[in-house]
């Protein structure tokens, strides 16, 4: 998990730029996760609880705007999330 404290004290911008300095290894490819090959092999962007969308839409989250961001492996992800996030979830949490 990231979380605020370490948010505030890096000069990030936007989310992926905070797990990229922070936990990179969040935005790595998980492999091929089915033998479909149907799921995504990286993890999928939930905000607040919400699909947001693929790992490149953290570019669209303020920095100043967040309060945690956590991933959550494809055995965790698949228990909260459902069956079509193989690659995990990357978990934001706003300051609402």
């Amino acid at each position: 998990m990231i979380t605020e404290e370490e948010i505030a004290a890096t000069t990030a911008i936007n989310a992926y730029e905070v797990v990229q300095k922070l936990r990179g290894n969040f935005l790595s490819n998980r492999g091929k996760t089915t033998i479909l090959g149907k799921s995504s092999s990286t993890p999928v962007v939930y905000v607040d609880g919400v699909r947001y969308g693929e790992i490149l839409s953290l570019r669209n989250i303020t920095s100043t705007t967040i309060q945690s961001i956590r991933l959550y492996r494809a055995w965790e992800a698949q228990q909260k999330y459902g069956n079509d996030v193989m690659g995990g979830v990357i978990e934001v949490t706003t300051k609402r």
